[in-house]
């Protein structure tokens, strides 16, 4: 926010030397707190820690942290506990029986504060979960939990939704995603002969997700939704069987077949890129089924899934290997300059990039990666004027994805499975 301070209205200056004053002292003190601290109300209540972390029903638990003289609630994971004591800088509380593993939230006369980590309710004798398979899955899948005392398992169920065909053993269980299962990032609530239990998503996390069938690309099928390019640049595009052996750094496939684009990139002739794998026009409002809803309307809840190979790489890895593109073709001009053809939301990943996220090439070079819609950028070639704040994902037309190479010289980039998902990745990291 700019504010102009002129001679005539001294008393306006410094009523906004007070408040610019007020503000620096505010965000000073939001610098000062430990990482974690949620506050509901501004900055009060502020929740430092807890102490123990891990404890079970009817055990003491102390919150630390500023304002929580006035504690008149405490739950965890929403679960009422009983509050024994409360000052300024503490509140002791007990574990109410019913309580399982997630956020503590602590609520006072002026607000509502919580941890960002969980705090974990641990029950004697609770089958304990060591690993989910897969991490991320559509409902009607079938999920695999790995641990111990798992032959104690009754029933489990996911976002209020009862997991179908249990069958039990001591060291796993595995079970059905229930159909109408919601989507999100989901504790799994363990239902076994101790009591109620749950996964902790911070260590633990677990997926369901939904996927936008009319955009679904395998390659394998007789007709495919995307197609080559024409960049002089390329000299071998299409699917993988039919590409000559004579192309540059061909992988082995990942499963079945994958689209391959090849060729000679340079960066004298056409900037980074070496050639467009563009996809089949769709019109404005062909994906809104999917995407208008307020859940999807948080583009940190949408997903651009696929696996990706970029052949043989130059550089030190900073180098932008390609740029996967969402276009809106249809009535937004953004940039005023006539057309509607030119706007775009891009991301551009780059060897460093992807590892950074926790992605890693498997043994032929192939990268399963999911990244958030909100990492895409306008990258249009006249004015990057788009944003997010303009372009909504209803009114997506079409997908298309370049061969980008900030160097001379021979690449290629082999696609395959390509998704667009909401609620969770199809490959997350952790």
């Amino acid at each position: 926010m700019f504010f102009e301070i002129t001679k005539k209205s001294s008393f306006i200056k410094i009523c906004l030397l007070l408040l610019l004053s007020s503000t620096c002292l505010t965000s000073c003190f939001e610098d000062a707190e430990p990482d974690g601290i949620i506050g509901g109300n501004g900055l009060v209540p502020a929740v430092f820690s807890f102490e123990p972390s891990t404890a079970e029903p009817g055990q003491r638990v102390t919150i630390t942290g500023n304002d929580l003289s006035s504690a008149n609630l405490v739950t965890f994971n929403g679960a009422e506990g009983e509050i024994e004591s409360s000052s300024d800088n503490s509140v002791v509380v007990i574990v109410p029986p019913n309580a399982t593993t997630g956020q503590i939230e602590i609520t006072t006369a002026n607000g509502v504060g919580r941890f960002r980590e969980n705090f974990t309710v641990f029950i004697d004798g609770a089958p304990i979960i060591d690993e989910i398979s897969p991490k991320s899955a559509l409902a009607g899948e079938v999920i695999t939990l790995k641990g111990s005392l798992m032959n104690a398992i009754s029933a489990i169920t996911i976002n209020g939704i009862e997991a179908l065909d249990l069958e039990v053993s001591p060291e796993q269980v595995v079970f059905t995603l229930g159909e109408d299962t919601p989507f999100g990032l989901s504790q799994i609530q363990i239902t076994s002969s101790v009591g109620i239990s749950t996964t902790d998503t911070s260590k633990t996390p677990f997926f369901v997700y939904e996927v936008l069938e009319t955009l679904i690309e395998t390659f394998d099928a007789n007709e495919n939704i995307l197609s080559h390019g024409f960049d002089a640049e390329i000299d071998f595009k299409g699917i993988s069987s039919e590409i000559d052996a004579s192309a540059p750094f061909i992988p082995t496939q990942i499963d079945n077949e994958y689209y391959y684009v090849g060729g000679t990139s340079n960066t004298g002739d056409s900037g980074s890129f070496s050639g467009l794998i563009g996809s089949s026009q769709q019109p404005a409002g062909t994906y809104a089924g999917f995407f208008n809803d307020e859940a999807s309307q948080d583009i940190n809840n949408v997903y651009f899934n696929l696996d990706i190979n970029f052949g043989e790489t130059q550089g030190d890895g900073t180098e932008d290997l390609a740029g996967i593109r969402m276009r809106f073709d249809e009535g937004y001009d953004a940039d005023n300059d006539g057309s509607t053809s030119d706007e775009l939301m891009e991301y551009r990943p780059s060897i460093i990039d992807l590892a950074e996220k926790g992605f890693e090439p498997d043994e032929n070079g192939w990268f399963s990666i999911s990244i958030k819609m909100s990492e895409f950028i306008n990258s249009g070639p006249r004015g990057n004027a788009g944003s997010w704040d303009l372009y909504q994902l209803e009114e997506l037309t079409r997908i298309a994805i370049a061969s980008r190479r900030e160097y001379d010289g021979p690449y290629s980039l082999s696609i395959d499975n390509i998704r667009i998902t909401k609620g969770g990745p199809i490959n997350p990291v952790n």
